[in-house]
């Protein structure tokens, strides 16, 4: 997985007004996001506790055969849980910058559940 490829196009919005105007906005929709692997409260995550967490992901110890999804080796649920948070985390950046696209894509997801 190339983490430079997947992070290069992020721009973070740490601003503690937008982050928290974001994540009720999301709240009151009821959304939340689809990660594979349970981060704290998510939708208020910011850059200084996402890459951390993020790591962690990278790091953590390979799951037993039997706990792994059909297909699936323990390098390729790792980096799937991996890719799922960055994506989310790049959506929520997103919102949080006001993207008429990102709440568009918000509302597709909310569709399909």
């Amino acid at each position: 997985m190339d983490l430079e490829a997947l992070l290069s196009d992020l721009v973070i919005v740490d601003d503690p007004g937008k982050i928290r105007l974001t994540a009720e906005t999301l709240e009151g929709l009821k959304y939340t996001p689809i990660l594979l692997n349970h981060v704290p409260d998510f939708l208020r995550i910011t850059s200084a506790a996402f890459f951390p967490a993020l790591e962690k992901v990278l790091q953590e110890p390979d799951a037993p055969e039997a706990e792994l999804p059909a297909g699936e080796t323990a390098l390729s649920f790792r980096e799937k849980k991996a890719s799922l948070m960055i994506y989310h985390y790049k959506l929520l950046n997103r919102l949080r910058r006001g993207e008429p696209e990102a709440w568009d894509e918000i509302n597709g997801l909310m569709e399909d559940d």
